[in-house]
């Protein structure tokens, strides 16, 4: 897939590893995961133990427009997060 295709591709986030405010609250195996993933997929991921909350299709708000350069020709390419208001620009 092209930077825009994975820009856009579904999403996942996990809660296992304790976050950076006090009290560094942690949720071993639970993950939150846009609708757009298969059922199957989310069924597997159940079927191995891990909690799953299924959450709107762009449901991740962790938005990101990212740069990638093709270094034999100095290109650049990035892509806009349809997630939130973002704007990919270079020169």
């Amino acid at each position: 897939m092209n930077i825009q295709e994975a820009v856009e591709a579904p999403r996942f986030c996990g809660y296992s590893f304790p976050q950076s405010p006090w009290p560094h609250e942690e949720y071993a195996n639970f993950l939150e995961i846009e609708g757009r993933v298969p059922q199957d997929l989310v069924d597997a991921l159940i079927d191995k133990g891990h909690q799953v909350k299924v959450i709107g299709p762009w449901g991740i708000s962790n938005g990101f427009t990212p740069i990638l350069v093709n270094p034999s020709d100095g290109v650049y390419y990035g892509g806009a997060d349809p997630r939130k208001e973002s704007v990919m620009l270079g020169w």
